[in-house]
């Protein structure tokens, strides 16, 4: 990390209290958390709710088993308030059994009839997608398909979809996946039409904690333990990455793409920082980030660009609890650190542990800006006031 970039990295100088709503214990260690990016009218009601998801993971140290739990939320919206979470509804599994929840994402767009889409990766090394039907004034949650069972016995630790209806997926075993999901009225079949070893660490497969895809439908990324990020381009083969990059001091935990701005991705680690890339400036001879912050407290596990605001970060970071960072600057900068700002708004560190999921509820219409995120060994949920108002130098 340059000088500049510690220079531009600050914080509020009165930085604003996140007083939180409402405060939830979870069933089991709580460790993913979705929001879909836009509420719901049900029954032709004025009033909206958002879809919000729920994973959890426990280890049964006695037996060994990795149990799960997945719990759908329709947080209710009154006007221009949300109040709570309202009661969970807890989404059985095969054999009314579930292999613990690490991570999960909404598929990006409505179905034809309005059905949702949400895929789940588990400990099992399973991908499952459910779906999720709004009816009259409730929600008809459904199973619909699953990926086949892997040889190895490796986690999936984390997935995401792209527009094309590809799901990609990373493994604690080193490897990274890519599934075609052929949507059909009622169930969905996920075929495998990519998987290799993607990261190492002396020679042995590293922890792959996070993949994605780009706006390049042929580019796509990884993040491993041992610090690297790599850029695949699926066109020349997945023998080799074209681009590793290594920005970071431990482990890439999450790489998030800009929803609105094509080529610019957030990328985070264990090391406490968050690196801004554009995949157009990115080479072999100069691989460095626009941008690389100082450690913002805690370790990045989980960062959520704004629904409407292209300038706003959510991240969810471990010990740290959330941080809510405003940027700038980044717009007309192509390699000059000295152009981006990266200041922290808010705070919220009422989680006694690893925060791990964060997420937003922001309705531009009626200027909500509430945050849900959750954290793990306390089994807390917490939701949250998240618009504070920047503090300008």
């Amino acid at each position: 990390m340059t000088n500049s970039a510690a220079a531009c990295h600050k914080r509020a100088e009165s930085m604003p209290q996140c007083e939180y709503i409402e405060h939830v214990r979870t069933p089991l260690n709580a460790c993913s958390l979705e929001t879909f990016p836009d509420p719901i009218e049900l029954g032709g009601s004025k009033n909206k709710v958002w879809p919000l998801m729920l994973g959890c993971y426990e280890l049964d140290e006695a037996t060994g088993k990795r149990q799960g739990q997945l719990d759908f939320y329709a947080v209710p919206q009154d006007g221009n308030r949300i109040s709570g979470f309202g009661a969970p509804t807890q989404i059985r599994g095969e054999k009314n059994e579930m292999s613990g929840v690490l991570d999960g994402q909404w598929y990006p767009k409505r179905l034809e009839g309005g059905s949702l889409l949400y895929a789940t990766a588990h400990a099992s090394g399973e991908i499952v997608i459910h779906r999720v039907e709004p009816m009259e004034n409730s929600f008809q949650i459904s199973w619909a398909g699953k990926s086949e069972t892997r040889e190895s016995d490796g986690l999936c630790l984390a997935l995401a979809w792209d527009v094309h209806d590809r799901v990609i997926s990373s493994y604690s075993d080193g490897k990274v996946s890519i599934h075609q999901v052929e949507i059909a009225q009622e169930k969905v079949q996920l075929v495998e039409v990519e998987s290799w070893d993607a990261h190492k660490m002396f020679r042995s497969p590293a922890e792959v904690w996070c993949a994605s895809f780009t706006t390049d439908i042929n580019v796509v990324m990884s993040g491993g333990d041992e610090g690297n990020l790599k850029i695949w381009d699926l066109r020349e083969g997945v023998t080799s990455p074209c681009h590793v990059i290594k920005s970071f001091e431990a482990g890439v935990t999450v790489i998030s793409p800009h929803p609105r701005i094509d080529h610019l991705v957030a990328c985070g680690s264990y090391d406490e920082t968050v690196a801004i890339f554009d995949l157009r400036h990115v080479s072999k001879a100069k691989p460095n980030p626009l941008y690389h912050s100082a450690s913002i407290g805690g370790g990045i596990w989980r960062m959520k660009w704004h629904p409407f605001d292209d300038s706003k970060l959510l991240i969810g970071a471990m010990h740290g609890g959330c941080r809510v960072v405003h940027l700038d600057g980044f717009r007309d900068s192509r390699d000059s650190q000295k152009s981006i700002t990266f200041q922290i708004q808010q705070e919220f560190t009422n989680h006694d542990s690893m925060a791990y999921g964060a997420d937003w509820l922001a309705d531009k219409d009626t200027k909500i800006e509430i945050a849900a995120s959750c954290s793990f060994y306390d089994r807390a949920l917490f939701l949250w006031e998240a618009n504070g108002a920047m503090v300008r130098e």
